[in-house]
């Protein structure tokens, strides 16, 4: 699973960091897509995303 460790969020220790020559190649390797909302409807900034797989079948 490919997660942003936001500061000031659930830290966990489960997280191992890694560069983002790491991250950038497992996203390209499991052909994600990026899906993120930089505003919400009042306006304010969002900071919603989430990675998926276009090949996933219930998507």
């Amino acid at each position: 699973m490919l997660t942003f460790n936001m500061p000031g969020y659930r830290e966990s220790s489960r997280v191992r960091e890694i560069t983002w020559d790491e991250w950038f190649r497992t996203f390209d390797l499991r052909k994600l897509n990026l899906i993120y909302q930089e505003q919400m409807r009042d306006g304010r900034q969002s900071n919603f995303f989430r990675t998926e797989s276009p090949d996933r079948e219930d998507a």
